[in-house]
């Protein structure tokens, strides 16, 4: 029999980190973001607005699934709406349940809230619908007699790395491979250039030197490149927040380039089963556009060596990857309000005019919600 269990506080959800980490190991594609650690970070430092609605799904007593949902304050003219989405706001690309059976914890998940009233609207982001999810999250919902709008189809530049980097770069053709020969003789020019990927392998391997050194590199190329906004400092403030247990996880990623010892260029990423997903990539002078060019250049190289499978691109990062680009994960975002609640249809009302979605994948606080498809920035 399937039963579900609702935990509201996150020192109770801490008792099952065992079960978590177990359930997010069968979870297909799971991202860094989807793990206990990422979900400890950004709830201590942003969940003082939410309620924590965790769904553990069990069958015969045991766990098959966990459901992390979340409830966000909006804003309305009749108070405050009460909108369930997932924890993680703009924070990587995709988003869901955690486990090996999508599609029965799914569906006890979507029995158990359509039973409550304490939410005004569903916004569901981050639903790779064509590769992984196919379409349990929207069936779920409809099995419930909820009819989800799909509000937002948002595309993620991707580098498959199939092949070998010879075979790679051919495919890309003459003109980048000019480019990426006169950048990098552009850079030469202003002294030695060198790059350097660090890629800890975590506690099971015995790898869990924090190297604050290079994470200190890549907040200064943040800070210079984004001129230190409040948006920087709290998107900085979560990746410093989570980097130790990232580290302990292996999950963490960094690629520096340095001329004459000095780093121009850097790019922060967790990696997970051969998925590198970016959290920022970037530089700053002499040449800060060339200077990333070579360094996406490098670490695609160096992940044909690693035997990466592919690295996903934050939505902004398009122009500057876009050469190198091979593929692309697109995700939905389904939404639905409830129709007895005056709340909600405010939401839904305002939903043409104030259209207006986050390109960061560092957003700037823990209110900023991903509903730019119902037409609300609840930090605004």
């Amino acid at each position: 029999m399937i039963a579900v269990a609702e935990m509201n506080s996150f020192d109770e959800l801490a008792n099952l980190r065992v079960t978590w980490k177990q359930l997010w190991q069968e979870t297909r594609d799971a991202s860094f973001v989807q793990s206990w650690e990422w979900l400890r970070s950004y709830w201590r430092l942003f969940g003082d607005d939410l309620k924590l609605r965790a769904l553990v799904v069990t069958l015969a007593a045991k766990p098959i699934g966990i459901v992390p949902f979340a409830l966000r304050p909006v804003k309305t003219k009749l108070g405050m709406a009460n909108v369930l989405t997932w924890p993680q706001d703009d924070w990587g690309a995709c988003h869901g349940q955690i486990g090996p059976n999508p599609a029965a914890a799914l569906a006890a998940a979507m029995r158990h809230i359509t039973q409550t009233r304490e939410w005004d609207a569903i916004e569901l982001s981050g639903i790779d619908e064509s590769r992984v999810d196919r379409g349990r999250t929207r069936n779920a919902m409809q099995s419930c007699g909820i009819q989800p709008s799909e509000t937002d189809t948002l595309q993620y530049p991707v580098i498959q790395i199939e092949g070998s980097w010879d075979w790679f770069l051919e495919e890309r053709g003459l003109e980048l491979r000019m480019q990426l020969a006169r950048a990098q003789q552009v850079l030469d020019q202003h002294g030695p250039v060198s790059f350097h990927r660090w890629r800890p392998l975590g506690g099971r391997n015995g790898e869990t030197a924090r190297r604050w050194d290079l994470f200190q590199t890549f907040a200064e190329i943040k800070r210079a490149t984004e001129r230190g906004t409040s948006q920087t400092e709290s998107g900085l403030a979560m990746l410093q927040d989570v980097h130790p247990l990232a580290v302990d996880a292996g999950a963490v990623d960094i690629a520096t380039l340095t001329i004459n010892g000095r780093a121009v260029a850097c790019c922060y990423s967790y990696v997970s089963r051969g998925t590198v997903e970016v959290m920022f990539v970037g530089a700053h002078d002499p040449a800060a556009e060339t200077a990333t060019t070579v360094l996406i250049g490098n670490i695609i190289r160096d992940s044909f060596m690693r035997d990466d499978q592919r690295i996903i691109f934050r939505r902004c990062d398009g122009p500057v990857a876009s050469a190198w680009i091979s593929d692309s994960l697109s995700t939905v975002t389904l939404s639905h309000i409830r129709k007895l609640s005056a709340r909600g249809q405010l939401l839904k009302l305002a939903r043409p005019a104030n259209r207006n979605l986050n390109e960061s994948a560092l957003p700037a606080n823990g209110t900023n919600l991903n509903a730019g498809s119902i037409g609300i920035h609840a930090g605004s």
